[in-house]
């Protein structure tokens, strides 16, 4: 597993296998590198992405100049129990709102969004995600009916 944006060994190494050390993306805006690699590591334990759809209740639409306020609050909560908010948005449409975040485990994902719930301004709906390698492994172990 190499760092992309970094040049040196890993440079070295991966050019040479075929890969390339990419450089930091503009968008990206926590200018975090981006992570490539050509070794297969089983030692990592990836966090798992997940996105919850919000929506006001009464008590956050009255309070609605208080939410970006409080999206940060709950930013930082989040955070000191290991869950990393990736993006925040408010939206127009069937959803007031979407949240993007990472967590290791489903019981740090579902404690950050009951916390998000328990303060009665948001209902909120969560989806696990998976990328397309963690689905091509649950289909390849899915039993053929």
């Amino acid at each position: 597993m190499h760092v992309q944006g970094k040049v040196g060994a890993c440079q070295s190494a991966c050019i040479g296998k075929g890969a390339s050390v990419l450089p930091f993306h503009r968008w990206n805006p926590y200018h975090e590198p981006r992570i490539h690699s050509h070794e297969t590591s089983q030692s990592q334990n990836p966090m798992s992405t997940y996105i919850v759809l919000i929506n006001f209740t009464q008590q956050g639409l009255q309070n609605v100049h208080e939410s970006p306020h409080r999206a940060a609050a709950f930013k930082t909560a989040a955070k000191k129990i290991g869950v990393k908010v990736r993006d925040i948005f408010w939206t127009l449409g069937a959803f007031d709102g979407v949240l993007v975040f990472e967590a290791e485990n489903d019981k740090a994902a579902t404690s950050a969004t009951l916390a998000l719930s328990s303060l009665g301004n948001v209902h909120t709906q969560t989806l696990r995600t998976f990328n397309a390698a963690e689905f091509a492994d649950i289909v390849k172990k899915s039993p053929k009916l």
